[in-house]
């Protein structure tokens, strides 16, 4: 089994920014989820386009971008209350975890190569 580290939320901007360079253009799987909503796949097996943390007067949101040259799709989590770093036996992270302000879940997992 893994471990599982909570992000303050006082450094989700820079974390984000350097998760987005470790991971840029790798394979993902993003996932969503909540109490009463089943679990869908939402993108699957895309590489890693983009990945944003805009705050501010208004809410905050994550933007999270993927796709091909030309074919990209955007994922917006509004209002993250919550991200979790996910790594693997051996301290890789393998998935972030975004629960937002309706406790919905989103996964961002890395495809290994």
């Amino acid at each position: 089994m893994g471990s599982k580290e909570k992000i303050s939320s006082d450094h989700w901007n820079g974390y984000i920014n350097s998760f987005y360079r470790d991971h840029k253009s790798q394979a993902v799987n993003i996932e969503v989820y909540g109490e009463d909503v089943e679990k869908e796949v939402i993108v699957y097996d895309m590489p890693f386009k983009h990945l944003g943390y805009i705050s501010g007067d208004q809410k905050e949101s994550l933007i999270i971008s993927f796709g091909f040259e030309r074919t990209e799709f955007t994922h917006i989590i509004e209002a993250p209350k919550t991200i979790w770093e996910i790594n693997n036996k051996s301290g890789r992270v393998i998935s972030l975890e975004v629960i937002d302000e309706y406790d919905m879940v989103s996964v961002i997992r890395l495809n290994q190569a």
